[in-house]
């Protein structure tokens, strides 16, 4: 339509099956004799209630286990790999791919989190509106007020009521994509 601007944004449908919801599927195969019809999937993006999931394989790397509200790091992006393991990153601290809903089985499909609200590990005690980027620490974002390493995104801003192990997280959905 001529003098009109946006983007545009797929919205996508899935069946989640036995697993009910984004936070409990951890599937070994996205196809099972062809049910649930998960093939073909893996790195579409979701929405629901206003928080965005992507649909990625899970590897634990040196042997880091995932756990809930703990940073997924991209380990081979285009396959949509993710990792734990900050140290297999695929781009070290630019490689952040969302946050984990739950403990993952190693080499198994899973969502992230990458838009909307979600409580997320930090490594330092994050207050309201500070900016969140990648830590060096597996697992971890940690807060920023200068970003001092000058060329690391921002990947959340924290809300509300924080401890020194989590933080509520806007996640920068831009930068997640």
């Amino acid at each position: 339509m001529a003098g009109t601007t946006g983007r545009f944004f797929p919205v996508v449908g899935v069946s989640l099956g036995e697993f009910q919801s984004f936070d409990t599927f951890n599937a070994s195969a996205l196809s099972n004799a062809g049910i649930p019809p998960y093939t073909g999937q893996l790195g579409s993006v979701f929405e629901k209630n206003g928080k965005v999931y992507r649909m990625v394989k899970f590897d634990n790397g040196s042997a880091v286990a995932a756990a809930a509200g703990g940073v997924a790091h991209w380990k081979t992006r285009a396959d949509y790999v993710v990792t734990s393991d900050q140290t297999d990153a695929e781009a070290s601290l630019n490689s952040v791919a969302g946050g984990f809903l739950m403990i993952v089985t190693d080499l198994y499909y899973c969502f992230v989190q990458i838009g909307g609200v979600q409580a997320v590990i930090t490594d330092t005690t994050a207050t309201a509106g500070t900016a969140l980027i990648a830590s060096t620490t597996d697992l971890t974002l940690v807060a920023t007020t200068t970003n001092t390493k000058g060329n690391q995104l921002i990947y959340g801003i924290s809300y509300g009521t924080n401890t020194t192990t989590s933080a509520n997280v806007y996640w920068v959905f831009g930068n997640l994509l």
